[in-house]
């Protein structure tokens, strides 16, 4: 049997919820991660500069908040099924996320991920800083894991199909 892959993103998919927005309520900045989210909806702002603006009104926020948010967080109905299933049917699933490795990074070893990428919350004595470490992981950034994960298994080239994408017309 050929190799097989399934890369999913995280939040609002993976997971129900926006992880940014969980910590955001506790740092007390929720309204203002979600005008800055709105902004880069609207395409004045790209994801970049979105996630830095997003991320700086975290600064101060203690570090327990990865813990908070995992035992807060559900994964979407059916989703730990999914990955189970294709998984028992010898599927490679990985996930990339414009969100943190810190919480990526728990759910998916829940599920047995071994692959997985996302932007990394910079933290120094056990708070946050209100920036992000390494590369940010934007729409690019996920492009290409998944082009790496694919040729990781020898797939060439990767055959992709969008689903959060798919659209139906009505006539």
């Amino acid at each position: 049997m050929s190799a097989r892959l399934i890369v999913l993103d995280v939040d609002s998919t993976l997971i129900t919820s926006e992880v940014i927005e969980l910590i955001a309520a506790r740092a007390g900045t929720q309204e203002e991660v979600a005008r800055v989210t709105e902004s880069a909806m609207r395409g004045e702002i790209d994801f970049g500069e979105s996630l830095r603006q997003r991320v700086a009104t975290l600064a101060g926020v203690d570090e327990s908040v990865f813990t908070e948010v995992l035992a807060e967080v559900r994964f979407t109905p059916g989703a730990e099924e999914l990955i189970s299933t294709l998984q028992g049917e010898g599927w490679t699933a990985a996930l990339v996320s414009g969100g943190f490795e810190e919480v990526v990074a728990p759910l998916a070893a829940r599920i047995g991920i071994s692959w997985f990428r996302a932007n990394r919350l910079e933290v120094a004595d056990g708070r946050l800083t209100g920036r992000t470490v390494g590369p940010v992981i934007d729409r690019a950034a996920k492009a290409e894991a998944l082009r790496e994960y694919a040729a990781q298994l020898g797939i060439s080239p990767p055959i992709v199909w969008p689903l959060a994408m798919a659209r139906t017309t009505s006539t």
